[in-house]
């Protein structure tokens, strides 16, 4: 047996146990067969802290799925500036677009930390996609979801200042049922202030003035003493 294939038969079993792929829109609701076959194209890379996936304009080969880890979707104008379009979260996706649309890939895609990915090679997908179906309709599920983030994304953009976006953030964190909580970022604040589509210092002018609305930051956790007055802040 050679290195290579040793590694792919490794990290293919890797693949197989690791629940953010599995529960991702991908593979959800696969029969055996097809979920075998799926899992069988798939190559785990892993990415180190700001590590360029993709770069924007690159022929576009693959699709990747989140394993582990944060990356960050990033679009350049002629001018060289750069503004953070999405942060993909474990079991989000990227790329699929590109089956459909597209020869080149319209943003950098960078790692923020240790990050493990799922590549799924184009070439691969297109003869898997003839052998079964529901693949195709999974990777349109995923694409109409990462479409639907972009949505809300510009509405945010538009409709929500920084103090808003802060604050349904922090509410969309798990305070359906109670009025209080301690909430953990998954993430450090400069990775939460690009995915709120903020700068740093922004965000932290935000949490300053969510201060009045009984929010108290302590590095990564924020306190939350009275979720309803929090939605006041909204």
């Amino acid at each position: 047996m050679t290195e290579d294939t040793n590694n792919l038969e490794k990290g293919t079993a890797m693949l197989a146990v690791n629940p953010a792929l599995l529960n991702s829109d991908l593979f959800r609701g696969l029969e055996e067969d097809a979920l075998e076959a799926f899992m069988g194209i798939a190559r785990l890379r892993t990415v180190a802290p700001l590590q360029q996936i993709v770069a924007e304009g690159d022929d576009a080969r693959s699709m990747f799925c989140v394993i582990h880890g944060y990356v960050r979707l990033i679009k350049t104008d002629r001018a060289g500036h750069q503004a953070d379009i999405y942060v993909c979260e474990p079991r989000d996706t990227f790329g699929e677009y590109l089956l459909s649309v597209g020869k080149t890939y319209a943003y950098c895609a960078c790692a923020t930390n240790h990050t493990a990915i799922a590549e799924f090679d184009f070439g691969s997908l297109a003869a898997l996609l003839d052998r079964f179906p529901p693949v195709e309709k999974n990777i349109t599920r995923a694409m109409a979801r990462n479409f639907l983030a972009a949505v809300e994304c510009i509405a945010a953009d538009r409709l929500n200042t920084a103090v808003q976006r802060v604050a349904n953030y922090l509410l969309d964190r798990g305070l359906h049922d109670t009025t209080s909580a301690v909430i953990r970022l998954p993430y450090p604040k400069q990775v939460l202030a690009r995915k709120l589509g903020l700068a740093p210092g922004a965000l932290s002018r935000a949490f300053a003035s969510l201060s009045t609305f009984g929010i108290a930051v302590r590095g990564r956790y924020i306190h939350i003493a009275d979720a309803d007055l929090l939605r006041t802040a909204c």
